[in-house]
């Protein structure tokens, strides 16, 4: 399946303004904040995302160790690097990354970092 297809959920470190642009380009992303659920445990936001068939879009790191170490697999995890992007360079990466009809197979990480002529992937299927 492309990873444009997949739904999200976008951690509380994604800005409203990325959650609003992807759902502009037809993108199902359920947010952690608009829910009421900033400062849930990133163990809870994956179990949530197992339970709801979800991709977590993050800036968080701690997605992979706990992929990795303590082998809980969602879907998949987009792990934004450096963190702390501004909205506007995460909407520029995140098209970059969605434009490449990415074909990926469950479960998932891939590690994305907007360099200054392009996006920087990895994918990593488990």
């Amino acid at each position: 399946m492309l990873l444009k297809d997949y739904p999200f959920i976008a951690d509380e470190n994604i800005p409203p303004l990325v959650v609003s642009f992807l759902r502009s380009i037809g993108t199902d992303v359920f947010d952690i904040k608009e829910e009421g659920m900033a400062s849930t445990s990133d163990a809870s936001i994956i179990e949530l995302a197992i339970d709801k068939a979800r991709v977590i879009l993050t800036q968080d790191s701690d997605f992979g160790t706990l992929f990795f170490k303590k082998n809980i697999r969602p879907i998949g995890i987009i792990y934004i690097r450096p963190g702390h992007v501004r909205s506007t360079d995460l909407i520029k990466l995140l098209t970059i990354l969605l434009e490449k009809e990415l074909d990926v197979k469950v479960p998932f990480i891939i590690v994305a970092e907007l360099m200054p002529d392009k996006v920087k992937v990895r994918v990593r299927e488990m």
